[in-house]
């Protein structure tokens, strides 16, 4: 089984990966973890440049990403509202 930081680093890894989607990526924050079913599910959020609240507080974007709990792969990937 795969740690925590493991299952973290993975997600990391994918949202490098794919940073074309995610365009705001350098301003991840890692907001919740949660391990059920040999599944870890880390929700990070981003900050959206398209819709901005104020200048100070920017709204934030979430993802939950499912890595499974033994290769560290990133299964899956959905939004979830704030």
């Amino acid at each position: 089984m795969i740690t925590l930081k493991q299952a973290v680093e993975s997600v990391r890894q994918y949202v490098d990966e794919f940073g074309d989607i995610f365009p705001s990526r350098t301003t991840a924050r890692l907001e919740e973890t949660e391990f059920e079913k040999n599944v870890w599910k880390i929700t990070l959020s981003f900050e959206d440049p398209s819709s901005f609240a104020s200048a100070i507080n920017m709204l934030r974007r979430y993802k939950v990403f499912s890595v499974n709990g033994t290769t560290g792969e990133v299964i899956a990937m959905r939004d979830r509202k704030p």
